[in-house]
């Protein structure tokens, strides 16, 4: 069986993934690959953040909580990170808009096959 970690570990690398599709249509420069290793470390918080939010909680970190987290100054946060920070915790909602739409489709066919498979009476 697959484990959470390892489910939260999937979940990570397409937040990731769909981060740098977005990043590219936001048209934001490149990133070295120090600050793409500390934005891939965000994108692990952002995922916490939502999971949080979908579960009832409210779980946020502050732009100094971010900025102490990845080792970098807040003035440098506000300048180059939080424009990807908005974009990680953007691709955590699309996502989990996506999967709960898949989710209620599934159940929605579940329900018609269910009932299409009763014997009248």
């Amino acid at each position: 069986p697959i484990s959470r970690f390892e489910y939260q570990v999937a979940i990570c690398h397409e937040v990731w993934s769909r981060f740098q599709a977005l990043a590219s249509l936001a048209g934001l420069k490149k990133m070295s690959a120090k600050t793409s290793q500390k934005v891939q470390a965000l994108a692990w918080l952002a995922v916490q953040v939502s999971a949080s939010q979908i579960n009832g909680g409210s779980r946020e970190y502050s732009p100094a909580e971010l900025s102490r987290l990845i080792g970098i100054k807040p003035d440098n946060w506000q300048h180059n990170y939080l424009p990807r920070w908005s974009l990680l915790i953007s691709a955590c909602n699309d996502y989990d808009n996506e999967v709960i739409g898949y989710v209620g489709r599934q159940l929605k066919a579940e329900r018609h096959r269910r009932r299409d498979c009763r014997v009248p009476v």
